[in-house]
């Protein structure tokens, strides 16, 4: 870590932060209140919910997470009693954010499960629909950029004991919006998936295509398909190759997913 600034003021400063800085900041007095945004987009909270909180013999110590690069004020407002207070703040070293950089440029390999209830959809004429639970798993493919893809498979009981569809699917996913919450990034994102099935007691073998959405939060400070997701799933899709035409599939589900 190389240290950035270490100073008294009162009022504001405004610093050059970097996207993966990996910044550490400390606040002395530690009951003073502070607040990092970029210049750009003043309302716009940097922090990170990572904060340990001071005494009176130690000063408050924050994890700070940098979502853009750029021009960032550093607002302080002293405790009563004090004229100023002393901000020091830390970067790691610019040979490690470039690494990591790169590193979650890079496309990788995750994992990703899922569970929800999909609607009902009749493979053979005696067994009427009827929504059901599902579980399904499968490789996450991507990196902290818009485009992601996830190979896996799943199963649907369409009646107990009777009948099951065994599904594998290739889904293609594009990121379309993002924001951030509390220092962690919100993404909203599209999907088209293709799918073919396995029926296990008859001889038909069905295959669906459509489409979805996806909204998921980062559990950490990652972007893109990179560290820990959660979010919600939906899936609707267009059932084909079986005798009873005409139907389709709806999948709504939560979703989490981990890519180092």
């Amino acid at each position: 870590m190389r240290r950035v600034v270490t100073r008294p003021f009162r009022d504001t400063i405004t610093l050059e932060l970097h996207t993966h800085g990996q910044y550490r900041v400390a606040v002395w007095p530690a009951t003073t209140r502070l607040r990092v945004g970029p210049s750009a987009h003043p309302a716009d909270s940097n922090f990170a919910p990572r904060v340990r909180e001071g005494t009176s013999t130690r000063a408050t110590s924050i994890e700070l997470y940098v979502q853009e690069d750029g021009a960032h004020a550093i607002t302080v407002a002293p405790p009563p009693g004090a004229d100023s207070v002393i901000v020091w703040i830390w970067e790691s070293a610019s040979a490690e954010v470039a690494a990591k950089a790169r590193h979650d440029r890079r496309v990788g390999i995750g994992l990703s499960i899922e569970t929800g209830i999909v609607s009902g959809y009749s493979i053979a004429d005696s067994l009427p629909p009827q929504a059901s639970p599902y579980f399904e798993a499968g490789v996450l493919i991507g990196s902290d950029g818009r485009f992601s893809v996830l190979l896996g498979g799943g199963n649907d009981p369409r009646r107990a004991g009777v009948l099951s569809v065994n599904w594998g699917f290739a889904e293609l996913r594009a990121r379309v919006s993002r924001t951030i919450i509390s220092g962690h990034e919100f993404e909203f994102t599209l999907a088209a998936r293709a799918s073919q099935g396995n029926a296990t007691t008859v001889g038909d073998d069905p295959s669906a295509f459509g489409g979805g959405v996806l909204a998921t939060l980062h559990l950490d400070h990652r972007r893109g398909a990179r560290g820990w997701l959660i979010g919600a799933h939906a899936t609707w899709l267009s059932l084909r190759n079986i005798p009873i035409t005409g139907q389709s599939i709806g999948r709504y589900a939560i979703t989490i997913s981990w890519l180092p």
